[in-house]
């Protein structure tokens, strides 16, 4: 069975939080799939303003991307295929996510 949009929103926040480093504002994923290969990228802001990467372990890594895969999965049977999406949270469990479009 296929989780929900919501769920998977909330497994990828579950995962990241755990390795963003502590006196993070907000954590910025930014995930770019194609039909057969991909990448995704983490950052940051912390206490200062700053904009920071970090990287969870390998193992979380390929889950985060794997949910990013399912969730374009599942929005594609209603949208257009997207190729990035830019998922961020704060630390009130607020969340955003922007999707980018190329034909």
């Amino acid at each position: 069975m296929m989780r929900t949009e919501q769920r998977i929103y909330k497994d990828i926040a579950d995962t990241v939080t755990v390795y963003v480093p502590s006196g993070w504002k907000k954590i910025i994923i930014v995930a770019k799939i194609e039909s057969d290969n991909g990448e995704t990228t983490y950052d940051y802001i912390d206490e200062s303003g700053a904009q920071r990467w970090f990287v969870p372990d390998t193992h979380n890594q390929y889950q985060v991307y794997l949910a990013f895969q399912e969730l374009r999965s599942l929005m594609s049977t209603t949208n257009n295929l997207w190729n990035t999406a830019c998922f961020s949270i704060d630390r009130s469990d607020a969340f955003h996510i922007k999707f980018d479009y190329e034909i």
